[in-house]
């Protein structure tokens, strides 16, 4: 015991609980804007902690990638917080900071393009996380990119979090092509 007062459990913390429990994970990343996507499957654990203040979740892929996320709801600050790491993480844990979306339905120009198609239409958005992880910016990462541009090798990424049902949710990590323009660098579907 500490003198110090509990954080309460607040509606942001619950809406963490959505994604307790175990999962089937289809991985697909994207190399470029044409072509089939890198597909892996494995399996996500989520598991609530701190009495329901706080997720740690575990990955692993059947290509052997794993990686953890710890996050809670920052009731001082107001935001979503978390840390992430995963087998390619040489800067050690990244940090992450997330809004809820007000679960607007996401629909036509605020959606991230893929390829020719439009994603997410009709879902609704639950969390974006603004996150400090970078990926290179070269051809083989970034749709149309050229080994360097202007200089600048890294490319932020966000992460958009979306409840599709009790029983699917799709996450996507999306950065910017060379053009300044979004897309999806990473599609994760849970299912169970």
């Amino acid at each position: 015991m500490s003198g110090r007062a509990e954080v309460p459990v607040t509606e942001r913390h619950r809406s963490l609980q959505d994604f307790e429990g175990e999962w089937n994970l289809t991985q697909k990343f994207f190399t470029g804007a044409k072509g089939d996507p890198i597909v892996n499957h494995g399996k996500t654990v989520s598991r609530i902690m701190l009495g329901g203040r706080a997720m740690f979740m575990e990955s692993e892929l059947e290509n052997g990638y794993s990686s953890i996320l710890l996050y809670t709801w920052n009731v001082a600050k107001g935001t979503y917080e978390g840390v992430f790491m995963d087998i390619h993480s040489f800067d050690g844990l990244d940090p992450l900071d997330g809004a809820p979306s007000a679960r607007l339905p996401v629909t036509g120009d605020c959606n991230p393009k893929m390829g020719d198609g439009e994603m997410f239409a009709g879902m609704v958005r639950e969390r974006v996380w603004k996150s400090r992880l970078t990926i290179p910016r070269n051809a083989s990462m970034v749709a149309g990119a050229p080994e360097t541009i202007a200089g600048v090798d890294q490319v932020p990424v966000e992460v958009y979090e979306h409840k599709v049902s009790d029983k699917e949710w799709l996450l996507a990590c999306v950065a910017m092509d060379a053009a300044g323009d979004p897309y999806v660098q990473m599609e994760n579907t849970y299912t169970r």
